[in-house]
């Protein structure tokens, strides 16, 4: 849902912005991509960075299940994840959009088969110009190579996540939920709900080749959904969908090995949701760290509706929470920073709309606004200048 998708998605916005020509005045608009979960494709809108408004989005391009971006940091070109109208047993497609400076129009240059079926994750790593993808119900991954023009060459690696969890309603087969690449560049790391395990592939940058390297196991049934690095790259925190929990484990990227740190739930301690409710409906969705890397932040569907707000200590890692706050909508799924840091942009995909939240940087803490955008489920955001 982009930092912004994850930390990936924030290196590339910053080396895109660090590649823009300097404008004579200070730039107060960014346009912003949005995926969405049904069939209505990639959205455009734009955002006010001194004020908070965000305009009205506008249908950029159709696609099915579009629910997944990543920006090129070198290139006006957009990546999407999308399925086939084959249905649920086809693969899915990673589709290279050009996007227009002007109008912010999506154009497509081309289309791959994305190695399995629902992709529902994409991050790109510059340094090799690959794009990597995880296929959600094939629990496959696959290393994409990014061609000079910015399209997509085929597969370059698959490999293929296993194991099952107590849930078979939702866990009867591994799911490949989200790839990051390590700040190394060396590892990929996968969060497979399915499994209850995050994968660790070896990459090799020369010849894309992904290779196992180990994994660690979560607590049966909890589902782990997204993962991000904090920015020094010495923890990665795992959210779990099924029970809502965060996971701090030490990054040893020497070896590729984690190791826990702490877990604590996300839901509010004591509250009868926190101890009765069925793992299923917790719904733990999106994470990521502020920009300045002082903080975490989680979004949880389910019963809660709501982001919550960690402070992370520099030494250990460890999370305390600092803010508890209602989304402004229902479900909230994606949420990103805009490129100040100043504001938070919401996809409450329950209530079909994005809710604007003001961030204190110093503090943590997050105020919502007034300000909102109706638009049919909303997933994933992508930031780009205007």
């Amino acid at each position: 849902m982009h930092q912004n998708p994850a930390v990936v998605s924030s290196l590339c916005l910053s080396l895109l912005l660090h590649a823009s020509p300097v404008s004579a005045a200070p730039r107060s608009s960014e346009r912003v991509y949005i995926g969405t979960q049904g069939g209505d494709g990639v959205f455009v809108a734009d955002f006010d960075e001194a004020t908070g408004h965000l305009s009205k989005p506008s249908q950029a391009i159709a696609l099915l299940r579009a629910q997944w971006l990543a920006l090129n940091p070198t290139a006006p070109v957009l990546y999407a994840v999308g399925a086939t109208p084959a249905g649920r047993d086809a693969n899915g497609r990673v589709y290279s959009l050009a996007i227009d400076p002007v109008t912010g129009g999506l154009k497509p240059i081309g289309d791959v088969d994305s190695g399995g079926r629902e992709p529902t994750y994409l991050s790109f790593d510059p340094r090799t110009n690959t794009l990597f993808n995880a296929n959600y119900d094939s629990g496959t991954i696959a290393a994409l190579p990014v061609l000079a023009d910015g399209s997509l060459g085929p597969v370059a690696a698959l490999q293929q996540d296993s194991g099952s969890g107590p849930f078979p309603v939702r866990q009867a087969h591994a799911i490949a939920h989200c790839i990051v690449l390590d700040p190394s560049g060396k590892y990929v790391l996968v969060a497979d709900l399915g499994a209850d395990r995050v994968f660790v592939y070896r990459f090799d940058p020369a010849t894309r080749a992904l290779t196992p390297a180990g994994s660690q196991a979560l607590p049966a049934g909890s589902g782990p959904r997204h993962l991000v690095f904090d920015p020094r790259g010495k923890f990665v925190y795992v959210l779990t969908e099924l029970t809502a929990e965060v996971h701090v484990l030490a990054w040893d990227g020497r070896r590729g090995r984690l190791r826990p740190v702490q877990s604590l739930s996300a839901y509010p301690a004591g509250s009868p949701d926190e101890a009765g409710a069925a793992p299923e409906s917790k719904g733990g969705a999106e994470l990521h760290t502020s920009p300045n890397g002082r903080f975490l932040y989680v979004t949880l569907r389910g019963k809660q509706n709501s982001i919550v707000a960690y402070a992370i200590a520099p030494r250990t890692g460890r999370l305390r929470e600092i803010q508890r706050l209602g989304s402004g909508g229902l479900s909230p799924v994606g949420f990103a920073f805009d490129p100040t840091g100043h504001w938070m942009l919401v996809a409450n995909d329950g209530s079909n709309a994005i809710s604007v939240m003001k961030v204190d940087s110093l503090t943590g803490e997050l105020q919502l606004t007034d300000q909102t955008a109706p638009i049919s489920k909303p997933r994933d955001f992508v930031f780009y200048p205007n």
